[in-house]
């Protein structure tokens, strides 16, 4: 065997077992908007452990929150809410996040129960990226159309299934 097809084949021994060596080794990078879905699924279970110091590390130096009732607050403000204790469930639904570069949009709707109440909500997000992590920069909830009365399921109050249609108050906003 020649000294250069020797070579060659001892540099493609070395490539295929690098190759090989790294498959099954962990999970394949994410995709940006996975990523982004991640930091709004941290950001939810924090605010409703009310853990500050996770959500501090998770939203822009210049934050803005828009809640469902029209109240703006800047990022102190919403931290210090935030931090209060609260006995609160919350699940977001409907995910769909959109990247463009550094900049993310997902729009959703969260289900946020309490022991009192349920209340349903959309809203959208804007983060963006710094360095190697994705922050929030803002956040603007809406009550979702009609579904102001939840039941403790996240059934619209007064609303039954009639034959797979729902009937009653309420109605048209579960259609």
């Amino acid at each position: 065997m020649s000294r250069v097809s020797r070579r060659s084949l001892v540099i493609a021994v070395a490539t295929a077992s690098i190759v090989l060596a790294g498959l099954g080794t962990g999970p394949l990078p994410r995709t940006a908007a996975e990523e982004v879905e991640s930091r709004v699924r941290l950001c939810d279970e924090a605010w409703a452990r009310s853990d500050v110091a996770a959500l501090d590390r998770l939203l822009a130096e210049r934050y803005v929150h828009a809640d469902a009732r029209g109240r703006v607050q800047h990022r102190a403000d919403w931290l210090a809410e935030a931090g209060r204790p609260r006995y609160v469930a919350i699940a977001s639904d409907d995910l769909a996040v959109r990247v463009n570069g550094r900049i993310a949009t997902v729009t959703g709707s969260d289900l946020i129960t309490t022991p009192e109440r349920a209340e349903r909500l959309r809203f959208t997000q804007v983060w963006i990226k710094r360095g190697a992590s994705w922050r929030r920069t803002a956040f603007r909830a809406a009550p979702w159309a009609g579904a102001s009365s939840l039941d403790s399921a996240g059934r619209l109050a007064g609303t039954r299934l009639i034959g797979g249609v729902a009937r009653g108050a309420g109605a048209a906003a579960a259609r």
